[in-house]
């Protein structure tokens, strides 16, 4: 079953799912995007703003244990 998206997440293309196991390394990393949240996971209270930000978020993607940081493609439309 694929993992669900946490409904504390910002709308937008960053996202933390019930993968999550509160290890606060994204919070550590990125605080002005990511927080846990009272049952204990993070989320993405905001999304990113700007390039070195967004670069922040991809590194701290990256060093999730469990692969729970997502970024969705946005639309070229």
């Amino acid at each position: 079953m694929p993992a669900k998206i946490h409904s504390q997440n910002v709308p937008g293309p960053i996202s933390v799912t019930d993968d999550c196991i509160a290890c606060t390394q994204c919070v550590s990393d990125v605080p002005e995007v990511f927080r846990l949240c009272e049952a204990g996971y993070a989320f993405a209270w905001r999304q990113p703003e700007g390039a070195p930000e967004l670069a922040e978020v991809r590194r701290a993607t990256e060093r999730c244990p469990v692969e729970a940081i997502h970024e969705r493609a946005r639309d070229r439309s």
